[in-house]
Order: C-alpha cells, then sequence, then structure tokens
C-alpha cells in the first residue's frame, strides 16, 4: 500500500502505519533526512525482518526513532552529560550513540544502539502513537534510493505500507558520541 503524504492524508498515514508496525510489519516514511525503513523497535522478530529485508550484515547496528527526550529516557540510560547533548541537538539530523534498555537485542552488538528524534512532525507523531521504532535507510545494504519509486524498486512487496513525501535529500544524520562530545 502506498499513502501519498498531505495535509489530507496525514493523519491516516500515521494511523495505517502504527496499525501495521503493531502488527510486525514493516513501513517505509519519511524523515528529516531520508526514507527511513521502520518496524518495531522492541520486538526482535520485527528487527530480524528489518535485517532480512534490507541485506544487512547483523554486525551492523540499527538506529531507532523516538519522539522525545522523555520517551528517549525510557529506551536509553542517559547520564546528565547524555541527556544534555540530547537536548541540544534534537529534535534533528543527528543520531546518538547511547546504551538501550527494553529494546530488540538484535540492534546492535557494540551494546550501543544510534537514537534520532527526527525534525519532522510524521516521525514525532508515528514514534509518540507507535513507540520506538527502526530507523535504517530504506533500501537494500550498500544501495541508495531517494524516492518511494527508487525504494520500492529494491525492496518490493516486502514493505506492508509506504508512506510518499516525493524525493527526499541526500543527506544522513550525523552520528554522534556522547563520550566525545
Amino acid at each position: 500500500m502506498i499513502i501519498k503524504l498531505s495535509r489530507k492524508t496525514f493523519w491516516r498515514a500515521i494511523s495505517e502505519a502504527e496499525r501495521q508496525i503493531e502488527r510486525g510489519n514493516l513501513i517505509v516514511y519519511p524523515t528529516d533526512t531520508l526514507y527511513g525503513l521502520g518496524a518495531k523497535a522492541t520486538s526482535d522478530k520485527a528487527v530480524r525482518r528489518v535485517y532480512e529485508v534490507k541485506g544487512r550484515e547483523e554486525k551492523k547496528p540499527i538506529s531507532v526513532m523516538v519522539s522525545d527526550i522523555d520517551m528517549l529516557e525510557r529506551y536509553a540510560y542517559l547520564s546528565k552529560h547524555e541527556k544534555e547533548v540530547a537536548s541540544s541537538i534534537f529534535p534533528g539530523p543527528y543520531t546518538l550513540l547511547l546504551k538501550p534498555k527494553r529494546l530488540s537485542r538484535y540492534l546492535s552488538k557494540t551494546g550501543r544502539v544510534g537514537f534520532r528524534i527526527p525534525d519532522n512532525r510524521f516521525c514525532i507523531e508515528l514514534s509518540r502513537r507507535a513507540g520506538p521504532i527502526t530507523s535504517t535507510s530504506a533500501n537494500l545494504s550498500g544501495r541508495k534510493a531517494y524516492s518511494i519509486r527508487g525504494i520500492m524498486k529494491q525492496l518490493g512487496d516486502k514493505i506492508s505500507l509506504y508512506i510518499d513525501s516525493g524525493i527526499l535529500g541526500k543527506k544522513r544524520s550525523t552520528l554522534i558520541d556522547p563520550l566525545q562530545y
């Protein structure tokens, strides 16, 4: 299913995306950088499916999107310094490395996970309703795609819902290690 994102379809897209995530399915959604491949980040089964669909090596981590600092605190251990860093960069095109809690064990083999709070209303509302969601680029591992059409050519019917917001920028989020910030 494809939903073209607009003011008229915004809440329908949020509801359908939430429904698909709750069922354990994968979605493609727009962020403030690229399209993300979304699944329930607390589900081992859903996260393993993300690796499978992307053809991604399991040693490579997958980032997680949350809606705000309060949700970040529920799913990551934050020192005072890490909370200050998070508060200074979010929302925005950044990925902050933190020690996770209550998330799928398959997200990372290093003990830290990249967390995002994109500067994107759709992302914030979806995560607020569906909880933490995987936030890895929507493409086959090692390939690029910036439009729903290009992503569909790579991922096809393995995705239950595509949220089309046109061609997105060709930039990735900046990775920040708070231990070095």
